[in-house]
């Protein structure tokens, strides 16, 4: 691995200018004893000492909940559906099978589940 100069990994990913009047109550800049442990790469993802700076706490909006419910509903009756007809609790009507017998397609009825 070849070392680059700093005028190349400046071109490669630019500079990123920090916006402290965002910055929350007790964040302070990296000391110059520690600055070269934190990283960033082109898309202004954060690194330090070579790992991603995790985010852990996200909120989803209202419609993402909703669409995370209707999901979550819809995957449960699925399943539950495909038991239901797997156990014969539901039969299964007009469920058609094909096979090939003697290089002719047949088309048979699938029997209920007993």
């Amino acid at each position: 691995m070849t070392a680059r100069t700093r005028e190349e990994e400046l071109r490669e990913v630019p500079l990123w200018k920090a916006n402290k009047g965002a910055w929350p109550p007790g964040v302070r800049p990296i000391g110059m004893d520690e600055a070269d442990c934190l990283g960033v790469d082109r898309r202004g993802n954060l690194y330090w000492d070579g790992k991603p700076v995790e985010v852990r706490n996200f909120a989803l909006t209202f419609g993402q909940k909703v669409w995370a419910g209707i999901v979550a509903v819809s995957a449960v009756v699925g399943a539950v559906g495909a038991a239901a007809t797997r156990m014969g609790v539901i039969p299964r009507v007009g469920v058609r099978r094909r096979m090939v017998v003697g290089g002719h397609m047949r088309t048979l009825l699938a029997q209920a589940l007993p």
